[in-house]
């Protein structure tokens, strides 16, 4: 209580000092308050942002018919065998939580009969047929259906045409014979009448593990037994257009389609976690799917699934497990152009593809904060063909500005420590040193140590508890106010226009920022800066203690010393401010190392924005930005119609920096080699159109299977090379990729796998077969010869072939022209990254939508520019941050500069009664503390220079000068007002102050 009562007395003794403490204690306790509180809330929004949010990563295909989910492509498993080390090296990044690969089966629902254009080939069939004759004037046969083994229709008892070509290699009559039946496989097709034409084809069966090609026909006259093979064959016929697709998920929150909300859940509810773990007899069905079952949810259904050892979708097995009751728990509204789905329950995500259709190889699910850095890293390996898309919902643009305000707390925080050590050492330095004679008249009339440590302590705790209150209620008052700015202003650090952006493609969902702060957290940081006051506080003690100990031992080594010092040495102003500078102790280097990291602080500070802004112009500058007409989904780009108008527009753009278009020619043929590069002919016989309206019927539609021919004005930008960095091309000597752009004819660039298939070199001459269609309707076959001058490595197996197309976009055709005019896929590139709204305002001005806007439209774009806005508007936000913590934290340091550089000015009472007593003036005694200050400020400016320009390589421009500049003159006018103060008041009274 003795020492209670003393530090009360202590503090009441210099009331204008202790109140100026009490207002710093309680703006700092305040700022640590708030930056905690701040800190915390941002956490805690950045922790609830991980759970609501699911990023993944979509591993997709480049394949013939991307983005068509409803092939089937050989080619595709054959490239993932070809790049599993690549894969692999791509799921063992950092960021990657699991993969899931594309995991699907046929399966039928017991009694479903489908009937919607979603068959698997609702034109195939398996027919037992008599044969009446043979139709010379259309070269067909002509029989009566006894029987349909298979058919999406029944056509039991009707006439039918069937094209002899697969039946035999002439297609003549003969090879059947009249009033005979037999069966055979293949489809039906458009004839050139309204009787049922069919094209007899093969079929794959498997048997035992093998797979085998069951022949076109046999005589069914002896007739067709239960187990028969083309029993068989129309058994899996009927599995493959009666079968739903059967899709296996792990977790149906990373499920693409349902993470982005094309599937909702409309009734019922989603897998629990123990019905994955345990993969319960549970189901979703999609809303198609649940109408042709005619099952609503508590319902059951029997699936029976495809029996193939690999599992695939296109299985050339008829069998099918026995069928197994699943229960519906939920149904998903989808796309009208879903085919209907059934989800079932997987205890593990299959790393291994099982592929039905499709184009969609796998999954990767990704940490939500390590997602962005995962696709960058990921995107650089993929190999040729392969395109990943990261779909986030929206997370890094909630997350993103929180993220980086955290940032901004905790360097807030920092800030504010490091002021509040500051400003600890000035009290401490003001409040016990400067009464260590108290310290000693204590300890010499018998008080011990901890009495001492006890009277100090007491005397801070005094101050500081009123001011944590004060701190506390400020807090608590403006606590709301700073989080809804904080708020405001991560929202307006949004990118506001995302129009025809690709980051635009992937729904954003919103999580609201709600912070809820725990008072307690108020109290810890009350009870932390406590606590460093109270270590400072013994510390400082036992320095005052050790001082008065070696203060004794310097009176008797001055007294000797006194006789052999002149007096003459001891004059002179500067010297008197080095002797000053030299004996302060800790408050010399107190004020060393607030200037110090003042002039660290704006350093860095300028530093850091300088930096940003040199990396926004360099991200502009070096970052092109690319785009691309589309459908609907933003997906494919190629196989559309853009007129040839709107075109234009794009073309005259002086933000459009080039552009690539083309149109599909035909399907196409290589017939063969018609001369070779070094000039010799090879006699290649000319191209006989067939006579029969079936076998031309038969041609069109092999060539309709065919690679296709594309007329490009450049390769690179081409839909096939649009997501690949460049186009590896072998040109012959003289030609380039300008040529494609050029007006030369009878050109043309292959695929190197086609050309090696084909035995074609460069300069070669080959002549291709297609069809155009005639103006009055129909097609005709024609040929063309062109001359190989390039060959290119493909990213996928389409072998399709470019020639050049030169399109006048200099206003030679009429507008009217134009309007006629289409094609095929349009692809451009902007000038710089600068000016992305004036380009957004062109494409709207040319009559293109964004991707995914509902209506009567034909012309959507995308703008890829998802990474440019991403990267530019993080650093924007940074540099917005910046400003606005730099500008309150300047003006923090220096209402701190001003406020400890009074109190240290006020603190040398003693010395100015002191020099005034060995007769020093006014003028005198101003201006040896002011050059001590500015001996002091130079050191510590000096110091932060050389810290900040060669420790942390920070620029230190005339705007740092100017800010250090400020500070030094805020701590001179600080002293030299305190100063001005103590030269007005008598010396007693000084000392009776002391």
């Amino acid at each position: 209580m003795t020492a209670l009562r003393t530090g009360i007395k202590s503090i009441l003794r210099t009331p204008a000092r202790s109140v100026l403490f009490l207002v710093l204690l309680s703006i700092l306790t305040s700022m640590l308050m708030l930056g905690s509180a701040i800190l915390s809330a941002i956490t805690g929004y950045l922790r609830d942002c991980d759970t609501f949010y699911h990023s993944i990563a979509e591993l997709e295909y480049i394949g013939r018919e991307y983005p068509d989910s409803t092939v089937h492509d050989d080619a595709l498993a054959e490239s993932l065998q070809e790049n599993k080390d690549v894969f692999a090296q791509i799921r063992a990044l950092e960021g990657v939580l699991s993969y899931e690969a594309n995991t699907a089966s046929l399966g039928l629902i017991s009694g479903v009969r489908r009937k919607d254009n979603a068959l698997y080939n609702e034109n195939a069939a398996v027919l037992d047929v008599t044969l009446i004759s043979y139709d010379k004037a259309s070269g067909a046969y002509v029989g009566i259906i006894k029987e349909c083994l298979y058919s999406a229709k029944d056509n039991t008892g009707l006439m039918v045409f069937i094209s002899p070509y697969g039946l035999d290699e002439e297609g003549e009559e003969g090879s059947l014979k009249k009033s005979t039946s037999y069966v055979m496989t293949g489809a039906y097709f458009s004839g050139n009448s309204s009787y049922i034409w069919f094209q007899p084809s093969a079929i794959e069966l498997e048997t035992d593990g093998i797979t085998e090609t069951l022949p076109v026909y046999k005589k069914s006259s002896e007739g067709l037994g239960k187990d028969d093979e083309y029993r068989r064959a129309a058994q899996l016929i009927a599995n493959r257009n009666n079968g739903f697709r059967v899709q296996y998920v792990s977790d149906l929150e990373y499920y693409r389609p349902y993470q982005q909300e094309e599937l909702k859940l409309t009734a019922g509810r989603g897998f629990t976690e123990e019905e994955y773990r345990s993969e319960e007899k549970v189901c979703l069905l999609t809303l198609r799917t649940a109408e042709y079952a005619g099952v609503e949810i508590g319902g059951t259904i029997d699936i029976s699934f495809a029996d193939s050892e690999e599992g695939v979708y296109q299985s050339a097995s008829e069998c099918v497990s026995e069928s197994e009751t699943y229960t519906v728990i939920g149904i998903l509204e989808q796309p009208d152009d879903d085919p209907g789905i059934i989800f079932l329950p997987k205890a593990e995500a299959n790393e291994t593809l099982v592929c039905p259709t499709g184009y969609t190889v796998g999954t990767y699910r990704l940490s939500n904060r390590e997602a962005n850095s995962f696709y960058s890293e990921a995107s650089g390996l993929l190999p040729l063909g392969y395109r990943l898309t990261l779909y986030d919902q929206g997370y890094a643009q909630a997350a993103t500005p929180y993220e980086e305000m955290k940032n901004i707390a905790v360097l807030f925080l920092s800030v504010t420590m490091l002021l509040i050590l500051a400003v600890l050492t000035v009290f401490c330095n003001l409040y016990i040193l400067r009464q260590k004679d108290t310290a000693r008249i204590i300890t010499d009339l018998g008080g011990k140590k901890r009495f001492v440590t006890s009277y100090f302590e007491a005397g801070s705790m005094l101050i500081y508890i009123p001011a944590a209150v004060i701190g506390m209620m400020i807090t608590t008052f403006s606590e709301k106010r700073v989080l809804a700015k904080v708020d405001e202003f991560a929202a307006h650090s949004l990118v506001n226009d995302t129009r025809y952006s690709s980051g635009a493609l992937s729904i954003v969902r919103k999580l609201q920022f709600a912070p809820k702060t725990d008072r307690m957290l108020y109290l810890y940081a009350a009870l932390g800066f406590l606590a460093v006051l109270m270590i400072y506080t013994a510390v400082f003690s036992m320095i005052a203690l050790r001082e008065e100990r070696t203060s004794k031992k310097r009176k008797k080594t001055l007294k000797v010393r006194k006789k052999r010092v002149s007096s003459s040495r001891l004059s002179g102003r500067l010297k008197y401010a080095f002797l000053s500078f030299s004996r302060g102790g800790v408050r010399t280097i107190s004020v060393c190392l607030l200037a110090c990291a003042a002039v660290l602080f704006f350093a860095i500070l300028n530093g850091s924005e300088l930096s940003y802004s040199d990396m926004i112009k360099e991200v502009q500058e070096h970052s092109p930005v690319s785009g691309y007409v589309t459908n609907n989904n933003g997906k494919k780009i190629s196989g559309l119609v853009v007129r040839g108008d709107s075109a234009a527009k794009l073309a005259h753009s002086e933000y459009i920096r080039s552009i690539t278009y083309g149109t599909t020619v035909a399907h196409f043929r290589i017939r063969g080699i018609t001369v070779y590069a070094d000039g010799t002919e090879t006699g290649l016989p000319e191209f006989e159109e067939p006579e029969s309206s079936f076998a031309q019927e038969t041609l069109e539609n092999q060539l309709g299977l065919e690679p296709i021919w594309v007329q490009t004005s450049r390769l690179t930008g081409s839909p096939e090379f649009y997501f690949e960095d460049e186009v590896q091309v072998q040109w012959l000597d003289g030609y380039s990729e300008d040529v494609m752009s050029s007006e030369e004819e009878n050109i043309v660039v292959l695929p190197t796998a086609l050309a090696e298939k084909e035995g074609v070199a460069l300069g070669d001459t080959i002549q291709i077969l297609y069809t155009v269609k005639k103006r009055w309707g129909g097609t005709e076959f024609k040929t063309s010869d062109l001359k190989v001058v390039g060959l290119y490595v493909p990213v996928s197996t389409s072998n399709t072939i470019y020639s050049p197309f030169k399109y006048p976009f200099d206003g030679s055709i009429a507008d009217a022209d134009l309007k006629r005019m289409s094609f095929n896929y349009f692809t451009f590139e902007l000038t710089d990254s600068k000016h992305l709204e004036e380009v957004r305002d062109m494409l709207s001005t040319a009559g293109f939508v964004p991707a995914g806007t509902k209506g009567h439209v034909r012309n959507f774009a995308v703008v890829d520019d998802a990474s440019y806005i991403s990267t530019t508007s993080s650093m924007k936000r940074q540099l917005n941050y910046m400003a606005l913590l730099f500008g309150f934290l300047f003006v923090l340091v220096l209402c701190a500069a001003l406020f400890a550089s009074r109190l240290i000015a006020q603190s040398r009472r003693k010395e100015t009664a002191v020099m005034r007593a060995i007769g020093a003036g006014n003028t005198v005694i101003f201006a040896i503390f002011m050059l001590e200050q500015l001996l002091t400020l130079a050191i510590g400016v000096l110091s932060g220079y050389m810290i900040s320009v060669y420790g942390f390589g920070k620029p230190f421009d005339q705007k740092c000068m100017l800010l250090s500049g400020a500070f030094v003159l805020c701590w001179f006018i600080g002293t030299g007002t305190g100063l001005i103060r103590q030269l007005r008041t008598g010396s007693l009274a000084l000392l009776q102050e002391e």
